[in-house]
Formats: structure tokens, C-alpha cells, sequence
């Protein structure tokens, strides 16, 4: 099967991946509601085809935040199973990014190091700086070794700890 949608990409995916893995990257956090709404968003575009319309050289160029991308679609942290999904993890995936000229978010909990994701991009790379109580102390850390490897911005994630009262 050849997919055509994102949903048949989905199915794929749940007949590839371990079925633990397939939870934990088909489920949202907590009750899911963010997953709901971003699936009711998503049901409500609506795309017009144009007939007769000559789309033999079309342009999706534009920009992420500024960074300059070849479509409107980046390439979301995947979380800390990034490797058990694929051999080479997020290096893979950087790769791919910008093979097709777009951008990858890499997770602070990344599979990889952040220097050997910044070595296998070819795009801009982002960085999702997750940070709970336990790596709330190593923020900087991360910031100052995004930026050394190259990381062309840095997305601020602050998590509340339920077990610590939020």
C-alpha cells in the first residue's frame, strides 16, 4: 500500500511499531484533550481543488519563525523513543528534514546527543526545551550546547509536576 493521507501513514505506522510503542506515540498527554482538538482542527480544513489550473512549478517557500523553509510543515519532537522507532533516531530524521528543505524540532530527551543531531542536519534545527524538576537545573546547560552545535532557536516547554503539587 502506497499511503495518500496522513491517516493511511498512521496505519502503517501501527502495523510497524511495537504495540507499546504505537501507544505512546498515538496517545496525547493527560486526558488527551489537546490531541482532540488538533484532530477537530485538522477535520475542518477544507481544500477547494482547482481544475484546470497549472501546477506543473508551484512554490510552498515561506517561513517557520524565520527560518526559511520549502513548505508551511515542520518536523515535531517525537519524545524520548525516537530511537526505538528507528535505528539512527532523530539523526534519520534531521537528515530527511532537510533533504526536503524543511525543519526538524529536536526533544530534550532525544535519543541522541544534541552535537550528533546538529551533525546529520542539513536544514534548521530547533531545540523543545522540555524542562521538569528534574531537568530544570540543566536548561542552561542545553541552551549554551544547542547553540554551539548550530540550533537555530530554542522552544521553552515548562512542564508542572503534578507529584510536587504543580
Amino acid at each position: 500500500m502506497r499511503p495518500i493521507n496522513v491517516f493511511e501513514y498512521e496505519e502503517l505506522a501501527r502495523e510497524r511499531l511495537h504495540p507499546a510503542l504505537w501507544n505512546f506515540y498515538s496517545a496525547g498527554a493527560h486526558d488527551e484533550e489537546t490531541l482532540r482538538e488538533n484532530r477537530a482542527a485538522f477535520a475542518r480544513i477544507r481544500l477547494r481543488p482547482r481544475v484546470l489550473v497549472d501546477v506543473r512549478h508551484i512554490n510552498m517557500e515561506t517561513t517557520l519563525l524565520g527560518a526559511p523553509v520549502s513548505m508551511p510543515i515542520g518536523i515535531a519532537p517525537a519524545g524520548p523513543v525516537h530511537g526505538a522507532a528507528q535505528q539512527e533516531g532523530e539523526c534519520a530524521t534531521a537528515r530527511a528534514a532537510g533533504a526536503v528543505g524543511t525543519l526538524m524540532i529536536a526533544n530534550t530527551g532525544s535519543t541522541r546527543s544534541l552535537e550528533e543531531i546538529a551533525q546529520a542536519a542539513s536544514g534548521p534545527l530547533w531545540l523543545q526545551l522540555y524542562f521538569t524538576s528534574r531537568t530544570r537545573n540543566r536548561a542552561s546547560g542545553l541552551v549554551q550546547r544547542a547553540e554551539a552545535a548550530g540550533y537555530h532557536r530554542v522552544l521553552r516547554v515548562l512542564s508542572t509536576d503534578r507529584r510536587r503539587g504543580g
